[in-house]
């Protein structure tokens, strides 16, 4: 998201975190192109991307740069 003086610039996607519980603490992967999907398909990525991160396998693209938390 860019900001610019005196007007607001809109992302292209929304892209949510969310914060997952594991053994080492939180860590925050990402839903990306929430906008464009219903909530059947983004609570499957949440349980997919919350399963990775609880079993340590969550590549570095999939817990960065998230639009929103």
């Amino acid at each position: 998201m860019a900001y610019v003086i005196l007007q607001v610039v809109y992302p292209v996607d929304i892209d949510v975190s969310v914060a997952v519980a594991t053994d080492a603490g939180l860590i925050t992967p990402i839903v990306k192109g929430a906008d464009a999907k219903g909530l059947e398909e983004i609570s499957a990525n949440i349980q997919d991307l919350a399963k990775k991160a609880r079993d340590g396998k969550l590549q570095p693209h999939e817990f960065q740069g998230g639009t929103f938390t």
